[in-house]
């Protein structure tokens, strides 16, 4: 028999991310550290699910939460009345979350590895900020506070939350977030997830990397992470130390990396990036407390001796920028001294004296370029009035900037049996996966900007969205990973000829098939094969119903995908079952 179809609901991604979410039993997670009594409505697990479902589909203000969930059938997916979504008791769960904050992110840390299997021995961390509206003249201490940052391009605009992240290598899982007042510094905020990364290693059973920016760690911060059995990875800031050790370095020291970034694959050989890198250790002495001994020294502290190795590398594609920095910024320098020097005949500047004449045109100097110019400030002669400019390039300055240009160094406490230069430099190259994690807070996400009544509930909300980034991000991965996987038949049957000389035509045909198992056709609109996002496979899911329908007198229920793409992304996950179940029926 036909069946009769009786109503049909977009729905979306909503069954997709509930998918990912059963699997980590998140509301039941939720529900077992803010337990609600038996009478309630609804607990606070499946109203977090529902504002996670939220922030990933169609993310709006969190006082039209009912309007978004009527739309988007959140009553077939969750079983959950959208008019129980108001504003006080989204409210309450953003202050119990908060209160609870600590529990339940080490609860979702462990939980992820576990179900998922991630590979946790390297790790991204690094720090960005977040914007809110409002101002919270009155906040709660107990918890970070909306404040005024650094931006100097924003002086006092905004006010903000930093956020720190730990993602893992392995597709880029927020695993842990720390949130901290608007005006925190950089340096060291990977030290307050000591505890949390001491956890990990002692998960993996091995020693776990660190990949951080420059900012990451002063020297008691390296010290620190040392000692509790963590390897870093981070830059340095320039000085001039460092720059005096570059310019002494021998150049047959300096080591060729076979590094070949991903946008640069394809490229001939002469027309990618070049680097090369050379290593010296780095010895420091810190006082430690004696501990066996305070008694009988009475506080007095011993030293320790540490060695890490910075490692100096150089960057053609680096050297190429900086130098085409420096002369689009000596060009602009140029015309605004033409400029200047024109105007000192003037009016104006024949009142004023030599010193405050100097004081302009020290303002103008006031840049790394302007420091490479030769300036004289004269008068024009003895009956004349106004001031004359005089100025030069400093060809000895420039070529001293020039023989810099392209260097940066990393330090590392990774030991060399585990890693050598070449696996240095990859792990830190990797440090850009956790800044397009960052891009995802304010994108897809939509965090900033945000107004909510207290720093408490931003708390809440910020361990909200670092919940659903990390859904988004494993949605990602897992398709990433199957898809990859299906490709493997393929790939070992391109096998290489038993001779010497490499084959170009299979070498060519396993690019090809390796390119080719990483994209998805039907992800764009226009049909392109593009490789899967979170971003992207969520928006392939727009027109997913669920549908109720009869047949010999029977009521069934179902999800059902209305495109190919749909059908093949859950192939690819191994979702087919799963979404299209029929609950109600016999």
């Amino acid at each position: 028999m036909e069946p009769v179809i009786e109503y049909i609901q977009e729905v979306g991604a909503l069954p997709l991310i509930k998918s990912f979410c059963d699997k980590l039993r998140l509301a039941e997670l939720i529900d077992e550290i803010l337990p609600l009594a038996p009478q309630a409505l609804m607990g606070n697990g499946i109203v977090f699910v529902a504002l996670l479902m939220n922030r990933l589909t169609t993310p709006r203000p969190l006082y039209r939460l009912v309007e978004w969930g009527q739309k988007w059938g959140l009553f077939c997916v969750l079983g959950l009345q959208p008019e129980l979504l108001n504003d006080d008791r989204v409210g309450r769960l953003l202050d119990a979350v908060a209160e609870s904050a600590s529990e339940i992110k080490a609860a979702f840390l462990l939980r992820v590895i576990n179900v998922f299997g991630l590979d946790i021995s390297k790790l991204h961390w690094d720090l960005t900020s977040l914007r809110f509206e409002g101002d919270y003249d009155r906040q709660d201490p107990d918890y970070p506070t909306a404040t005024y940052g650094f931006d100097p391009k924003e002086p006092r605009k905004y006010k903000q939350f930093r956020l720190g992240n730990l993602v893992n290598e392995d597709g880029a899982i927020p695993l842990f977030h720390q949130a901290y007042s608007g005006n925190t510094a950089d340096i060291d905020t990977v030290i307050d997830c000591l505890p949390q990364l001491v956890e990990l290693r002692k998960m993996a059973g091995r020693t776990i990397r660190v990949v951080g920016d420059s900012k990451l760690l002063s020297r008691q911060g390296m010290v620190t992470l040392t000692r509790g059995g963590i390897s870093f990875i981070c830059p340095e800031s320039h000085n001039c130390a460092l720059d005096q050790q570059f310019l002494s370095l021998k150049s047959e020291d300096w080591v060729t990396l076979n590094y070949v970034s991903e946008r640069q694959a394809d490229l001939p050989e002469k027309l990618r990036t070049k680097f090369r890198a050379q290593e010296v250790p780095f010895a420091i002495t810190v006082k430690v407390p004696d501990e066996a001994a305070l008694s009988e020294r009475k506080g007095k502290k011993a030293t320790e001796d540490f060695t890490f190795r910075r490692i100096f590398v150089y960057s053609s594609e680096e050297e190429g920028a900086q130098r085409e920095n420096r002369e689009r910024l000596s060009q602009r320098l140029e015309a605004k001294l033409t400029e200047f020097s024109g105007k000192l005949s003037s009016h104006y500047w024949k009142k004023k004296s030599l010193a405050q004449a100097q004081r302009a045109l020290d303002k103008l100097l006031d840049s790394s370029v302007g420091k490479l110019y030769k300036t004289q400030l004269a008068a024009p002669g003895p009956e004349e009035t106004g001031w004359v400019l005089q100025w030069s390039l400093d060809r000895d300055k420039l070529a001293y900037a020039e023989s810099l240009d392209g260097y940066y160094t990393l330090m590392s406490s990774v030991s060399i049996e585990d890693a050598d230069l070449h696996q240095i430099f990859r792990d830190y190259k990797e440090q850009t996966q956790i800044e397009r994690r960052f891009s995802e807070w304010k994108g897809p996400l939509k965090l900033r900007p945000v107004f909510l009544k207290s720093n408490k509930r931003i708390e809440g909300l910020v361990l909200l969205l670092s919940a659903a980034l990390m859904i988004f991000s494993l949605i990602e991965q897992q398709v990433r990973k199957n898809l990859k996987a299906t490709a493997i038949p393929e790939l070992e049957s391109l096998k290489e000829p038993e001779t010497s000389s490499p084959n170009e035509q299979v070498a060519a045909q396993k690019s090809k098939a390796i390119k080719a198992s990483e994209k998805i056709v039907g992800l764009y609109p226009e049909g392109r094969a593009a490789r899967p996002t979170g971003r992207n496979i969520l928006a392939a899911f727009d027109g997913f119903y669920w549908a109720r329908f009869r047949i010999a007198g029977k009521i069934y229920e179902q999800f059902s995908p209305s495109s190919e793409i749909q059908k093949r992304l859950l192939t690819i996950l191994n979702l087919t079952g799963t979404m299209q179940k029929m609950p109600n029926g016999p």
